[in-house]
C-alpha cells in the first residue's frame, strides 16, 4: 500500500504533467473563443499569439512614477500598446482589439437566404444569374456586374460564384468601400469545395467567403502582399495604409465572422478573408 508520501509525489507529478500539456496546447493554438474559423500556417515554427498582437509593456520608463516609489510597474499602472482597431465603446473586442462579430442569427436575420435573398440582392441593383446547383451552397449565384459600385474580378476566367447571401452582404457594405474610394476588387476565391486546416469544411465551401489579393482605389492598385502594413499600433487612423483602414472598417462593421489579414496568420501574408457566418439551422 502506498506511503503518504508517495501519494503525495503522484499527485504533484499528476499536476505537473497536466499542466505542460496545457501550456504546449496553448502555444499552438488560438486561445479560447478564437478556434472556430481559425486557420493555422503550414510552418510548424508559428506561434501564437502573434508578434503583432498588442503587448503589455515591461520598459520602466513607460510606467507612470509613483509618488513615493519611483518608476515601478504595478497592477494598476500597466500600459498596454495601442490597439489595432478601433471598436466602440461596450462592443466585444477579441485580445487584439477587433470587434467580435454579431452573433450568427442576427447576421442571418440582416442576409436571409433563399427567395429572399435573391429578392434583396435583385433589389440592390446586383447583375446577377441563379446557378442551378453548387455542392455545399444553399443559394448560388453567378455575380454578372459590380456589386454596389465595385467590380468584382479573378485573374481566372468566369464570373464570381458565392451563395447569395455573401453577394448581399458585400453589396451591404459597399457604400464603406466606395468611401474609401475602392471601386474594384481582385479575389483569388470564393466558392471553393474545400477543408480547412481545423479539420472542419471552410466558408468557402458554403460560398460565404472571399479572398482578395488586390484592391483598386481612386485608380491605383494596392497589393496585399506589398501595400498592408503588418503590426502597426492603429490600423484605423487616418494615416495608415488604405489596407489596413479597409480591414479595421470591415471589421468594425462586426458583419463578417472571419476577418483575416496578414497580421493575422503566416497563411494570410498576401490577401484578406473575409467570410459571413452560416444560417443557424
Amino acid at each position: 500500500m502506498p506511503t503518504l508520501r508517495a501519494l503525495f509525489t503522484m499527485l504533484l507529478l499528476g499536476a505537473l504533467l497536466s499542466g505542460c500539456a496545457h501550456e504546449a496546447f496553448e502555444a499552438q493554438a488560438p486561445a479560447p473563443g478564437w478556434a472556430a474559423g481559425w486557420v493555422l500556417p503550414a510552418n510548424s515554427s508559428y506561434e501564437f499569439p502573434p508578434k503583432t498582437l498588442p503587448r503589455k509593456t515591461t520598459d520602466p520608463a513607460t510606467f507612470p512614477a509613483h509618488p513615493t516609489r519611483g518608476n515601478v510597474p504595478t497592477p494598476a499602472t500597466v500600459v498596454l500598446s495601442p490597439l489595432r482597431f478601433a471598436a466602440a465603446p461596450g462592443v466585444p473586442t477579441y485580445a487584439d482589439g477587433r470587434p467580435r462579430p454579431l452573433a450568427p442569427e442576427l447576421i442571418a436575420a440582416e442576409f436571409p437566404s433563399g427567395d429572399e435573398c435573391l429578392s434583396d440582392l435583385r433589389s440592390s441593383g446586383t447583375a446577377f444569374q441563379v446557378v442551378s446547383e453548387k455542392r455545399g451552397v444553399a443559394t448560388p449565384v453567378a455575380i454578372e456586374a459590380p456589386i454596389g459600385g465595385v467590380r468584382y474580378w479573378t485573374l481566372g476566367a468566369g464570373p464570381m460564384v458565392s451563395d447569395c447571401r455573401l453577394a448581399l452582404a458585400l453589396s451591404k457594405v459597399a457604400p464603406e468601400l466606395r468611401a474609401l474610394g475602392i471601386s474594384g476588387m481582385r479575389f483569388s476565391g470564393a466558392y471553393s469545395y474545400r477543408m480547412a486546416k481545423v479539420g472542419r469544411l471552410s466558408l468557402h465551401a458554403y460560398g460565404l467567403a472571399i479572398d482578395v489579393h488586390e484592391v483598386i482605389a481612386d485608380g491605383k492598385s494596392y497589393v496585399v502582399a506589398r501595400d498592408f502594413a503588418k503590426g502597426l499600433p492603429n490600423g484605423c487612423a487616418v494615416e495608415a495604409p488604405l489596407l489596413n483602414r479597409l480591414a479595421c472598417r470591415l471589421a468594425q462593421l462586426r458583419l463578417f465572422q472571419e476577418l483575416l489579414t496578414p497580421d493575422s496568420n503566416a497563411d494570410h501574408h498576401d490577401h484578406l478573408h473575409i467570410a459571413i457566418a452560416r444560417a443557424p439551422e
